[in-house]
């Protein structure tokens, strides 16, 4: 499942983008004009950035699309910067996973203005008028689940302390209400 899941969430991440980039506006369509993908990630060391890079690279490649990568470091303005430099650039569309619903609001924002669709990837904004997609887990569900698989391991009994994870981070706020 696990090598399964690692082919088909890039696969699925290009498709999207490629549909987006079709639905964006754009002045005169070239059918030389090569796609190009803006993706933001929150971490070059995180493994699971470390593998949706790889992913990404490796299908756009297969598929003859152009990706630009801009890496943040779990840092909010330097993510917002990155994304400033590819609405610049003028990329067809940008997959972005933000470090914070907040803080990366601007960069959504501004992408919007310039009429570049953005694709939310494993963390989003809850904005549907922002994002054009999200592709993700449903983490509400998800701490929901480790909420009763904690109670029942401790026969309903003890006391739980929570980490709740990256500040701001849609994810660890959804784990939470779950």
């Amino acid at each position: 499942m696990r090598k399964l899941h690692r082919f088909a969430v890039p696969a699925l991440i290009l498709f999207l983008v490629l549909w987006a980039a079709s639905c964006a506006p754009s002045p005169s369509p070239s059918p030389e004009k090569k796609v190009v993908i803006g993706v933001s990630l929150a971490s070059a060391t995180n493994p699971l950035y470390v593998q949706m890079d790889k992913g990404i690279r490796d299908r756009a490649r297969e598929l003859g699309v152009e990706v630009k990568v801009v890496v943040a470091e779990e840092d909010v303005s330097r993510q917002v910067n990155g994304v400033q430099d590819l609405v610049t650039s003028k990329v067809d569309a940008i997959l972005l996973s933000p470090i914070s619903v907040q803080g990366a609001m601007v960069a959504y924002e501004n992408a919007k203005q310039a009429g570049i669709p953005v694709i939310s990837v494993a963390r989003n904004i809850n904005k549907p008028d922002l994002e054009a997609a999200f592709v993700g887990q449903d983490w509400v569900k998800a701490g929901r689940v480790i909420g009763e698989w904690t109670v029942k391991k401790l026969g309903g009994k003890g006391k739980v302390a929570l980490l709740k994870g990256p500040a701001g981070a849609s994810f660890a706020m959804d784990m939470e209400k779950g």
